[in-house]
């Protein structure tokens, strides 16, 4: 018995002494080219909020789908080219950004200069329920 534990012991001190001298050797990979200079690092972020009646839903039974296009006076050609555009649903009492998944119903958007599409889809490839009237909100972010 007293042998083990002195080999025990033995094998605990090689190998802690093996982690405690291994050292990882960083290699630094190439530099990158220098990015472009921005122009005053600001970024200007715009929301708006807005009810989706559920009567505003149209269904698309060849796609399978429930869509309703909106327009946006947030979604400029400037946004569009160079932005970003974020699109939340109100759920309950929590904001959750699309796309989204609700079991197996599947929100989702486009967008393109002056409007949003909305797209509720079922996982299953079958028409889901029409979507309840929900509050939604765009918001964009550019640099002008």
């Amino acid at each position: 018995m007293m042998s083990l534990n002195k080999g025990l012991l033995v094998v605990v001190c090689v190998l802690g002494f093996m982690l405690i001298a291994c050292k990882k050797k960083e290699i630094p990979g190439p530099a990158g080219d220098q990015g472009l200079a921005g122009i005053d690092g600001k970024s200007y972020i715009n929301s708006i909020s807005f009810p989706v009646q559920s009567s505003q839903w149209v269904v698309d039974s060849v796609a399978k789908h429930w869509a309703v296009t909106l327009e946006s006076y947030l979604i400029t050609k400037e946004v569009y080219d160079k932005g970003s555009v974020k699109v939340f649903v109100r759920i309950d009492s929590l904001w959750q950004e699309l796309p989204f998944l609700d079991d197996d119903t599947f929100t989702q958007f486009g967008f393109e200069p002056g409007r949003v599409k909305l797209v509720v889809t079922d996982m299953h490839s079958t028409v889901p329920l029409r979507p309840a009237t929900s509050q939604y909100r765009i918001v964009t972010i550019s640099e002008h």
